[in-house]
This record gives C-alpha cells, structure tokens and sequence, in this order.
C-alpha cells in the first residue's frame, strides 16, 4: 500500500518556487499521472500525496525528495489520521455537493480502497452502474491486498454496494451472491457495524422477490435477536416493512396490519416521515387482501401524498390503486392511476413495476372490450422483460397475450406460434432473474 506525506504550505511554497524557476506552468507540468488539479492543491500545502505522487514530481521539477520531505512539518504517524479525515468530509459531501466530493477524490491515491469505493459510490449515485461496478471491484481487490486493517470493512461495504447495483439492474441472483462473499467478508470487531445489518436485510429482501419468501421469512426470523442492536431507525424500519410484507405473503394479513402499524407508529416518532410511503402501500395491500376497500384506498391515498417520495416507492401505491379499482370494477379510475403508476415506474427506471402495470393495462382493456389496446400494452410488457431477461414477467405477459389473441382471433399465426414456443422454453429455464419491483429497497449506505 502507498505510504502518504503531509504537504504542508512550507513545502507546497517549495515546489511552486521549483515549478517558476524551470519557466513551467502548472498546464505545462501536468500529465497522466498529475493533474492541473493536483498540482495546484500540492502548491497551497495541506493535503495528502503517495509517497509515489511526490517522488514523481520531484523529478519533474528538479528538486530532492529526501530535501523537500525533511521540510514536513507533521508527524508521519498522522498522515493516517489526516486521510481518514478526509475520506470521511468526503463521504459526507458526496450527500450533499457529489461533484466537488469527486473533485477531492481526484486528488487522493487511486489504490487507496475507500477512495476506489466513494468513486464507487459517486457512480451508483448517478446510476452508471457499470463505472461504479469497476471502482467498487478495484476497491475490493486494493482491501484484499493492501497492508490497511481489514476492520474498516471497506471489503463487506464494497461487496453490499455491488449488490446494490445488481438489484437494480434487475439481476437479483447476482445481487444475492455479492450479499452472500459481504456477509463472509464482514468483520464482527471491525467498524461500521451497520453494514451486517444492511447486509442481512438485503438478502430477505432478495429472497422474497426471488419468490423465496419461506426462505426469506426465515432468514427475517433469525434477524429478530438482533433487532435491539440495530443502531439506525432506518434499518429497522425495513425490518418491519419487510416481515409486514411477507406476512401479506403468506396470508397472515392481520399480523401484517400490526407490524406495519408499529413501523408507522416508530417512523413518526423518529421522524421519519419518508418511510410512511411503504408502509402505508404494505398496510393498504394488508387491508385490500382482505377486502376492505375503503379502509385499503385510505392508506394508498395517505401513500401518495409524499409528493417529495422518490419515484420507484409512489409507483407502488399508486399501481395498487389501480388494481383494487380494477377488482371493483370502476374501470376508469384504475386506469387513471394505472397510467400515473406507468409513468413513475418509467422515470424510476423500475422495468419491473413498469411491465406489470402494462399486463394489468392490458387486461384493464381485455375488460373494455378494447382487444387493439389490450395487445398492444401486453405486448410492451414483453418486449421488456425478454430484454432484460424478467423471465416471470415475460411468462405471464406472454400467457395473457395469447389468450387474448386466440379468443378474439386478432394476431397473425406466425405471432401466436414464436410467443407459444416461448412460453414452452419458459419452463425449461434454469438460474433465472425473477421478477422484481422496488416496494421495498435494500437500504442506502
């Protein structure tokens, strides 16, 4: 692992003093591995180098490292302490003002592994998902052989995110094998213990949309214990979210309306009105299985309410408006909010409540008569799924298609037989992505 220096404005005035004597500007001095950027904060003194970075522009501007290293002011054994620091202003900016956050990481040793992780993190903020995949793999392979203490857990942080990442691409298998090499790599006595909590909640919430919701519930069973140890409301509020969920999984939907109702009971009392979004959806799906429609409509409408929520939680309660309108027969008010739950799923960039709210359009329209439309939104449905491999999605939309089509006779032949086909290969896959939607979310860490 690099060893750092502490420039101070001593040695910083040196080098820029070296820099003017040789006639260079800093645009001149600068190259691949020194940026314009760099050079500039190494000049004004109180920032961190590899000892890499500096030998290098010694050389450039002629002058002796063991010289200009005999200059520093701080001890050595701060230079750690100092890093640490600014790692953690950094972590904190990139909440707040993410580009000036990646300017400062600019500035730090590639090779460090929580530096490869923040630009990681900088990336998944930004959902470029295959840039943030690459610094979060460098930021693992740097922990693994770098010299720093393993009780960082930069190792299990790295793995959670690429998790993160796989889950919204919709890759879920994926996405529960990072969790499964982050619990391994996790440190019991090491920092961040949140990440175990994170990493544990993660997987129920992969299994239940892997339709694992047995394994899922027990999986959420052994969390229990560890519940009064759980140090964020954040965390456990997904906990109760999500044992209200598989409680409505499994049909004990009066369990479900307890659970939900103490987490919406908790997040007003920490203040913690953004997580009302899905509990209120999870209380209003507890209410709606058991037919108690004004109760369920209730709860939805309080849900869509957060109009500050983000995108991918308001499509659920606004979809579930849709379906229970749809159930009772008012045909115009689901598509309604059929179509807002359609348009939030899209800028939430949720392919999988967006293909499910097209097969619940399209037999919304099979109902109206309405047999052009209803092909056309199925079809939608499954142009989606076979791209991005949502294999139960593009079963059902493939099934309800069909049977629109053979009972109204409205397809060509050639059609019918390429998406019948598809639905006998269906069953012959194995190891696939199931279907997902983002009710609940693997918390951000």
């Amino acid at each position: 692992m690099a060893k750092y220096h502490y420039i101070t404005p001593t040695m910083g005035d040196r080098l820029k003093q070296a820099r003017i004597e040789l006639g260079l500007s800093i645009e001149k001095l600068s190259d691949d591995m020194l940026s314009t950027g760099t050079i500039s904060n190494l000049e004004r003194g109180n920032r961190n180098v590899s000892q890499e970075k500096l030998r290098y522009l010694c050389t450039k501007v002629n002058l002796i490292y063991e010289e200009l290293i005999s200059l520093e002011e701080e001890p050595q054994k701060l230079t750690s302490e100092l890093i640490d620091l600014e790692l953690l202003m950094i972590e904190q900016e990139l909440d707040t003002r993410s580009d000036e956050a990646w300017k400062r990481l600019q500035a730090l040793d590639g090779t460090h592994p929580k530096v490869s992780y923040l630009k990681g993190k900088y990336f998944s903020k930004r959902r470029l998902w295959n840039n943030a995949e690459s610094y979060f793999r460098n930021a693992i392979e740097y922990s693994k052989s770098s010299n720093i203490s393993s009780k960082d857990n930069i190792l299990a942080l790295s793995y959670y995110e690429l998790s993160r990442n796989a889950y919204y691409e919709s890759k879920l298998a994926k996405a529960l094998l990072f969790i499964e090499e982050g619990i391994r790599a996790f440190q019991e006595d090491g920092e961040k213990q949140f990440v175990y909590y994170y990493l544990l909640t993660s997987q129920v919430i992969y299994l239940k949309k892997m339709n694992r919701t047995m394994e899922a519930f027990k999986r959420l069973e052994d969390l229990k214990p560890l519940k009064n140890k759980v140090e964020t409301t954040t965390i456990l509020l997904s906990l109760i979210d999500l044992e209200a969920g598989l409680l409505n999984d499994l049909g004990y939907y009066r369990e479900a309306i307890k659970e939900a109702t103490y987490g919406l009971e908790l997040a007003r009392l920490d203040r913690r009105h953004e997580r009302s979004v899905e509990l209120y959806s999870t209380l209003g799906t507890s209410w709606m299985h058991l037919e108690q429609w004004n109760l369920a409509e209730s709860c939805f409408t309080e849900a869509i309410k957060a109009e500050d929520a983000r995108d991918d939680l308001l499509v659920v309660p606004y979809k579930k408006l849709g379906e229970m309108f749809q159930r009772q027969g008012n045909l115009e008010a689901a598509l309604k909010y059929l179509e807002k739950a359609k348009n939030l799923a899209l800028s939430a960039n949720d392919h999988g409540s967006y293909c499910e709210v097209c097969v619940l359009i399209g037999t919304l329209y099979e109902m109206k008569n309405d047999v052009d439309a209803s092909l056309v939104a199925f079809n939608e449905a499954i142009d989606i799924s076979t791209k991005l491999n949502l294999n139960d999605l593009q079963f059902k939309a493939t099934k309800n298609y069909l049977n629109v089509a053979k009972t109204h006779k409205r397809s060509p032949n050639e059609i019918i037989e390429t998406l019948s086909k598809s639905l006998l290969e269906y069953n012959q896959k194995e190891d696939t992505d199931m279907y997902q939607n983002f009710e609940t979310d693997p918390p951000e860490a």
